[in-house]
């Protein structure tokens, strides 16, 4: 090294570590290391093991202590009464430091008084919605009245797969009688069979009501409730709240009830049925919980899109026929090779031409682009809706 840096200023930095035999980056590196010692001196060497303190025990003589304490006359004492008994018969075995250190080694007996509780580790339960009418969500939210401490109590039911508004209400109270009204009403209004409904709620006064348990129990209906002191674990009630509380019209304060239940009823109609929403793949939620919505896989674009326009798969079998139409001319002569490439490029892009203009104009027509938002549905729809519920103490369920 010390002979490239004294060729560095006749040779250049290449020439000199080519000449040495080293990497380009060695000079620049040993300048800056030994610009570094110039600061902080150079490297201490590594440090000794500390020897053993003069005092300390020897191998017999700690065996020797070990036993005593562990004799049947000390075996129940503690270290420090072992110690001053010692003392008062004048024996000296060591320190009671070095007695609990003993006995905290191998073959000791020291240990924590009381067991120490492990908590094993708690996988979050949830729910699992993967078609409609499986998992309801519910929970009341509060409208402002006219006036100062005057407001009205909007009760919905929600259907987490479909974030289709099964039911609501607004009343001037909020009673568990009202709640069970609401509840038995929107499942026989959707025919809801025995044993295939859940319905989730928080832990409200209302949701955990003894009418609304009974209520359920008598429909054979599933009741979960969230964990207790965990504020998000009905996020789908909650976010339809703020999806109406930050609309545009929503209004500041309401006048009256009548006020309320007009403004709620237009809102839930355009919610269930012009609401994109972006957890459906931007579908509203009447088609997904009617089965109206239709869409392509990801993979698969032979299937078209619904309302029966063309698809952009056969213009894509267009440029496919075209390679092979190539590969089987590319033997023949020149001129009747460029005859018959010209002839097939002229129908198939004539073709394929047509294939977009109607696929962009049925894309424009239904707000997407190439069906790509019918394929986004699709595979929103194989993935089920959950309800995160889990934590350390578990989930209410009945």
């Amino acid at each position: 090294m010390n002979a490239a840096m004294e060729l560095l200023p006749r040779l250049g930095v290449s020439a000199a570590c080519e000449a040495m035999g080293v990497w380009r980056g060695a000079p620049a590196r040993a300048q800056v290391q030994a610009f570094r010692r110039s600061f902080v001196g150079p490297h201490l060497p590594a440090r000794r093991r500390r020897p053993a303190p003069p005092l300390a025990l020897d191998t017999e003589e700690r065996e020797l202590l070990l036993v005593t304490l562990n004799s049947e006359r000390f075996v129940d004492h503690a270290p420090a009464t072992v110690h001053a008994t010692l003392l008062d018969e004048g024996l000296y075995l060591g320190s009671v430091r070095t007695m609990y250190r003993l006995l905290a080694g191998p073959g000791g007996a020291v240990r924590e008084r009381r067991d120490q509780l492990r908590h094993p580790a708690y996988a979050k339960p949830e729910l699992m919605a993967t078609r409609p009418n499986e998992v309801w969500s519910w929970d009341i939210t509060k409208l402002k009245g006219p006036n100062k401490r005057t407001g009205y109590h909007l009760y919905v039911i929600l259907d987490i797969y479909s974030r289709y508004v099964t039911g609501w209400m607004i009343a001037e109270c909020e009673q568990d009688s009202l709640a069970q009204q609401l509840i038995s009403q929107t499942i026989h209004r959707y025919q809801v069979p025995a044993n295939t409904l859940t319905l989730h709620a928080d832990r409200g006064a209302s949701m955990r009501s003894r009418l609304v348990s009974d209520l359920l129990v008598d429909l054979q209906v599933t009741r979960s409730h969230s964990r207790p002191h965990v504020s998000d674990d009905n996020p789908f009630s909650e976010s339809q709240f703020k999806t109406m509380k930050y609309r545009p019209e929503f209004p500041e304060r309401f006048g009256c009830l009548e006020d309320a239940r007009t403004h709620s009823r237009a809102f839930f109609d355009w919610y269930n049925n012009h609401h994109r929403h972006s957890g459906i793949g931007f579908m509203t939620p009447h088609s997904i919980h009617f089965g109206n919505a239709q869409g392509t896989g990801r993979d698969d674009l032979d299937d078209g899109l619904p309302g029966g326009a063309p698809c952009i798969a056969p213009g894509f079998q267009q440029v496919a026929q075209l390679v092979d139409v190539a590969r089987s001319v590319a033997a023949l002569q020149p001129q009747v090779r460029q005859r018959t490439l010209r002839t097939a490029l002229s129908g198939a892009v004539e073709q394929f031409v047509e294939v977009l203009a109607a696929q962009e104009q049925h894309a424009l027509h239904e707000g997407g682009l190439f069906g790509f938002r019918h394929r986004r549905l699709q595979k929103n729809e194989a993935r089920p809706a959950r309800v995160q519920l889990g934590g350390p103490q578990g989930m209410n369920q009945w």
